[in-house]
């Protein structure tokens, strides 16, 4: 295994806080939404402009405790799984055949930044007061919010972004060691060797336990910020001891099992439990604007947050949409939450439902299912069909159109066998075109 040198980052103490000197002209009213900082200007991560009007609206008192702003939890989520993305292997990361261990790591870095959110929000209006609980002018207001966004969007970020650098490289080592135990059952614990190494690190080198040892729950790296320990797969026997050395509790995880690269013993995630379930809430919410990434074999987007269970499915008559078609298709989130509708596809940025259906029967079942959801288009896959009978499909859609015509008027119908797919409107059933179409699913 190749080791990877990863970067020192200093700690908050080491970093100089933005003196008045260092501030715009003084200003009355909060009217700028960007804040200037040496660092960030000049950095990759720049996150001024969403503090400018952040620290504008706090002030203004629209925004307070317990809330968290969209746009700048989902620019830390966006940032964080970019680098979670690099530790892991992005093509890996994003390969829909293996989505359901990234995608824990994903969910918990969306609720990790919300939590950081509510937390910076936090501290802005701590400090809009002094110590008499007078309201500060909005100068002395603004150079306090860029000390808590210089901690908070550069220093505690450069730390948090090798975190998830690291423990998504761990992560994906985890699972070539499952997959590869048969022929290497047991695990051993490498630290890097020099005078960096901490004390309690250092015990732990050499150890070897079975992958499946309990000893792995805890110990598992990384087990401490900047920690460059890792993990070796090996055929060498199990050490008889057992060492016991204290895991910050924060770290006392192993990441490849549960996904969590910030656990809930991080401190973002201490506030009161009505907040907790409020921001746990929201971050839900706003699965709906998280980025996509583009599939590896096609030009089909998949949301962060797809569906991981019905995941290869979906994106395999997506790539056959997209291909034949040439059809914008997206894989939407999955939002876990009572009520919320969850439609597969945006299809040209049309709701769009997909059914694999049995039998003919399916057809107007689905039909009904995609209205329900607000869908515009119906995408059926007939692969469980032996064969395509085109005109047993029209005369299908034919009844279908003379019984329920208008109650199905404002969708489209998509239909998907094997490596084919047609688009049948109802104006094409009623023109009598729909036979010829679906005869293309028969040329294979």
């Amino acid at each position: 295994m190749v080791k990877r040198k990863i970067p020192v980052v200093s700690s908050r103490e080491e970093h100089c806080r933005i003196s008045p000197k260092q501030t715009q002209k003084k200003k009355t009213e909060p009217d700028d939404e960007t804040v200037t900082s040496p660092v960030m200007e000049a950095g990759e991560y720049d996150f001024s402009s969403i503090i400018g009007r952040v620290m504008k609206q706090v002030y203004e008192r629209k925004v307070k405790t317990g809330n968290i702003d969209g746009e700048l939890f989902r620019k830390t989520y966006e940032e964080l799984n970019k680098k979670a993305a690099e530790g892991w292997g992005e093509d890996d990361y994003n390969d829909p055949e293996q989505a359901e261990e990234p995608q824990r790591i994903r969910d918990n870095l969306f609720k990790f930044s919300g939590a950081k959110t509510y937390q910076e929000i936090k501290e802005m209006n701590d400090a809009l007061y002094d110590d008499k609980g007078k309201k500060l002018s909005y100068e002395d207001f603004r150079e306090k919010v860029m000390a808590i966004h210089k901690d908070y969007n550069e220093n505690y970020l450069r730390t948090e972004f090798e975190t998830a650098e690291t423990s998504g490289r761990r992560a994906s080592e985890w699972q070539e060691f499952k997959e590869n135990a048969d022929i290497m059952p047991n695990l051993k614990y490498v630290t890097a060797g020099d005078e960096r190494v901490r004390e309690s690190h250092r015990i732990l080198d050499g150890v070897v336990k079975p992958i499946n040892d309990p000893f792995w729950l805890q110990n598992y790296p990384p087990n401490g910020y900047r920690c460059r320990c890792y993990v070796e797969q090996t055929d060498e026997p199990e050490t008889p001891a057992t060492p016991i050395v204290t895991i910050p509790d924060a770290f006392a995880n192993n990441v490849g099992q549960s996904g969590e690269i910030f656990t809930v013993a991080h401190p973002y995630f201490s506030m009161p439990d009505n907040d907790l379930i409020k921001i746990r809430k929201e971050t839900e919410r706003n699965k709906i604007y998280a980025p996509y990434h583009r599939d590896p074999e096609s030009k089909v987007m998949i949301s962060d947050f797809a569906d991981p269970k019905d995941l290869a499915k979906n994106v395999e008559s997506a790539r056959v949409i997209s291909k034949e078609l040439k059809m914008k298709v997206k894989i939407r989130p999955h939002i876990n939450e009572d009520g919320v509708k969850n439609p597969e596809y945006l299809i040209d940025e049309k709701l769009a439902d997909l059914k694999n259906i049995q039998g003919l029967g399916g057809i107007k079942h689905g039909l009904d299912s995609s209205k329900k959801q607000q869908c515009e288009y119906t995408v059926f896959n007939l692969s469980a069909f032996d064969t395509v009978e085109p005109e047993m499909l029209k005369n299908k859609l034919n009844g279908i159109y003379k019984l329920y015509g208008e109650k199905y008027a404002g969708q489209r119908m998509v239909f998907i066998y094997k490596r084919k797919a047609v688009k049948v409107s109802w104006q094409d059933v009623v023109d009598g075109k729909a036979t010829d179409l679906l005869k293309e699913l028969q040329e294979q």
